[in-house]
């Protein structure tokens, strides 16, 4: 038992021994080509990380001018104390249940359900899933997932309704 434990434990040492050789080769052959290259790799990073700065900066500035927006519409789609918190709620937390919402804001669930359905009835939300027995039913507010989704090539995808094609 003992030798056959010992002939295990050599030949474990030597299988890493040689992954460690063959990973430290490929990454010396890495570093060697971001050593000659080095210069074009760190301009392109600049660029990259610009663009990714310029691309945050445009987000934020349109997650606040939708917040701005939506104040208006939500004060007077909801007419109530509570309009700002269901605001800031549904930015907060974009896809959400119902249940949430009235944990979250301390707004009575009927009061909350009401909430929701007038805000759908005016497209502002979209119902995502049906509720089903005891789970509440699923809401989005698409336009600010719009906002923070990326496509298939990484770039942002623009959200395309406007105010004007909310339903009055």
């Amino acid at each position: 038992n003992t030798k056959l434990f010992m002939n295990h434990f050599l030949l474990n040492l030597i299988d890493k021994i040689f992954v460690y050789h063959k990973w430290a080769t490929i990454l010396f052959y890495i570093s060697e080509y971001f050593e000659e290259h080095k210069e074009r790799h760190t301009e392109l990073m600049r660029q990259a990380s610009q663009i990714g700065k310029r691309a945050n900066l445009e987000i934020a500035q349109s997650i606040h001018a939708l917040y701005e927006e939506m104040k208006f519409i939500f004060t007077q789609t909801l007419s109530s104390k509570h309009s700002l918190a269901v605001l800031d709620f549904v930015f907060t937390y974009p896809v959400f249940r119902n249940s949430r919402l009235s944990e979250l804001t301390n707004i009575p669930p009927a009061t909350a359900n009401r909430f929701t359905k007038a805000l759908l009835e005016k497209g502002i939300l979209t119902l995502k899933e049906e509720a089903s027995g005891r789970k509440s039913a699923l809401y989005s507010f698409e336009r600010m997932m719009e906002l923070v989704r990326f496509n298939e090539k990484g770039r942002l995808k623009p959200f395309q309704t406007t105010s004007k094609q909310i339903q009055n």
